[in-house]
């Protein structure tokens, strides 16, 4: 099942686009919930593999979310694009390790690419991919924190401001895996 790339810009892919026309993109778009739900729902196949592919297009539509969200976000949807582009650039390179999330990880296991931060495959001059175990850990830990923030949005008192309920949706997911210096930023 092909899955549309990671943006909307049809004169491009997603490896060739810069992370800043990524997130203007993002900035651009109408959030669609219904494209979060089909992209979660064909993720998973009759066999229980779960579609890379699909995950990423979940994922990118909860961009367009975050980005609707305002300014106060942008280190998000930075961050999470990032590692969109990271998960589709492993894709183009290798399809077939990379069509589901268990291949993923079956062969990153098998390769003992879990075991650094950084493989061998160069993305940009300079660069290195961090391997795809890790970079689907952290957009896990990132819903958690988009999880948290609806979730304490929709208790919040109406006077309350949106920094502060992503400041306590950020202490309580993703601040217990950064370092002090980072969390108090």
């Amino acid at each position: 099942m092909a899955s549309p790339p990671i943006t909307q810009n049809h004169n491009k892919d997603a490896s060739s686009s810069t992370l800043s026309e990524i997130q203007a993109d993002h900035h651009a778009r109408q959030f669609d919930i219904k494209v979060v739900r089909d992209a979660f729902v064909n993720c998973i196949q009759p066999d229980n593999t779960l579609l890379l592919s699909e995950y990423v297009r979940a994922y990118d539509e909860l961009c367009i979310f975050v980005a609707s969200l305002g300014h106060v976000f942008e280190w998000a949807i930075k961050d999470l694009s990032s590692k969109l582009i990271i998960l589709q650039e492993y894709q183009r390179i290798d399809p077939v390790n990379y069509e589901s999330i268990q291949s993923m990880i079956a062969y990153e296991v098998k390769s003992e690419r879990v075991k650094t931060r950084d493989t061998n495959i160069q993305v940009q001059s300079g660069k290195v991919l961090p391997n795809g175990c890790r970079t689907l850990l952290r957009l896990h830990r990132a819903l958690g924190f988009i999880s948290s923030f609806l979730s304490q949005m929709r208790i919040a008192p109406d006077d309350a401001s949106s920094a502060s309920i992503a400041w306590n949706a950020y202490s309580a997911t993703l601040g217990h895996f950064h370092s002090w210096v980072i969390r108090q930023t």
